[in-house]
């Protein structure tokens, strides 16, 4: 499963949030580290070297084209790194306050990034100046994605709000705020019908895509809903729990269309903070989830038994963790 042994790389990479108390170089933000990676056809580590993509924690990810990928971290920074070469392309420094979402739109070559200074900032590859500066909330922008056409996105907050904006005007579409739901993440459907959005307050809601309006409110959990992520047939949805000590801290696969509760996967021994579908493979269906105990966990969509489980013991809280697709 060499596929799978690269996201882990790029969790070491990515996905940790650290803080030091050792006094660091000079050059610290141009400073490599080197990790080891095991292929699928060798057990012999192979060691890589990368160029720190980040001066401080990372918070977030999202994948792009060719290797690529985009961070977000507390350094106030998103960047372009290409994983395999194992260096920065490029960084935008449009924020004032950490960076709590970033988000990549293949069909118009949109970056956007959420940001705890309440922003939205849209930009493009290669292009340093943001063409969009959107004031979306009060509070921070804890949730955001793009519609299939990259023509829009959706955004969410802990004010409760959860807002649509039109990327070409940066005009607000429609908004629409329920008591309590502190926002933690939304996704996108690809049929362009929805967008699942997970809360604070335990509760899994699913919205017309349109009118911003809620259809459907799944059963509520007993611990908060930290991520969640909907299938590419469309069919099912993945969420991940807040917990400690093995209480709470599963994942939980969802069917979409009757909001109904299919599975739990349980192993992780704090929170869950992202979990995302990955392509069928040898193995079926599978799902990956990343945790505040420094461990990944690969599973199959078909049963509770995690298929790969990998700790990246001291590397502190695991925070996101990027899917590509197969052909990719």
């Amino acid at each position: 499963m060499y596929r799978s042994l690269s996201l882990f790389a790029m969790g070491k990479i990515f996905s940790k949030k650290h803080h030091s108390t050792k006094k660091q170089p000079e050059n610290s933000s141009e400073r490599s580290r080197r990790y080891e990676i095991q292929g699928e056809s060798s057990q012999q580590h192979v060691a890589k070297t990368y160029q720190r993509a980040h001066a401080d924690g990372i918070l977030t990810l999202c994948p792009v084209l060719d290797g690529k990928i985009l961070s977000g971290g507390q350094d106030k920074t998103v960047v372009l790194y290409d994983w395999k070469a194992g260096k920065k392309e490029f960084a935008w420094n449009l924020h004032s306050r950490d960076i709590s979402r970033v988000c990549y739109g293949q069909t118009k070559e949109v970056i956007l990034s959420g940001s705890r200074d309440t922003t939205i900032k849209a930009c493009r590859l290669g292009q340093g100046d943001s063409f969009l500066d959107i004031k979306a909330h009060d509070l921070i922008v804890s949730a955001l994605d793009l519609s299939p056409d990259n023509e829009r996105c959706v955004s969410g907050s802990r004010d409760n709000y959860m807002k649509l904006w039109d990327l070409t005007t940066g005009k607000l579409i429609a908004e629409n705020a329920i008591a309590q739901n502190l926002i933690t993440d939304v996704k996108w459907s690809r049929d362009d019908r929805c967008i699942v959005q997970a809360s604070e307050d335990k509760e899994i809601k699913v919205w017309d895509s349109r009118s911003l309006k809620v259809v459907r409110q799944f059963p509520r959990k007993q611990y908060i809903q930290t991520s969640c992520d909907i299938s590419s047939d469309g069919r099912s949805v993945l969420t991940t729990s807040n917990g400690f000590q093995g209480n709470g801290c599963e994942a939980t696969l969802w069917d979409l269309g009757e909001g109904k509760l299919v599975r739990e996967f349980n192993g992780h021994q704090q929170t869950v903070a992202c979990g995302r579908f990955l392509s069928s493979s040898g193995e079926g269906e599978l799902v990956i989830t990343v945790s505040n105990d420094s461990s990944i966990r690969v599973w199959n969509k078909n049963c509770e038994d995690s298929l790969v489980y990998h700790s990246l013991g001291g590397a502190g809280t695991l925070t996101s963790i990027a899917v590509y697709d197969d052909d990719r």
